[in-house]
């Protein structure tokens, strides 16, 4: 696993503060269905929202906002992302 230093592994983590993976179904397909919207527009930008990570020094990113975002586009296997 490569460290925060090497952008081709990063490890996500989590903090317990974070409320646990929560969506449904249909957040979920609510959200693919916007970002395949996208990638079959002419649209230039996407605005995905914010993310606010951590760098603890540790070879790990914390996930601090957007923790249903990340998760759910590792899960569907987006590039960049490796489960």
């Amino acid at each position: 696993m490569g460290g925060a230093n090497n952008r081709n592994k990063l490890t996500f983590i989590t903090p317990e503060f974070q409320r646990p993976y929560e969506w449904s179904e249909k957040e979920v397909a609510i959200f693919l269905d916007d970002i395949f919207d996208f990638a079959e527009s002419d649209r230039d930008e996407y605005f995905l929202s914010t993310v606010i990570t951590y760098l603890p020094g540790d070879d790990s990113i914390e996930i601090v906002d957007g923790q249903q975002r990340i998760t759910t586009q590792m899960c569907q296997g987006f590039p960049g992302f490796e489960v």
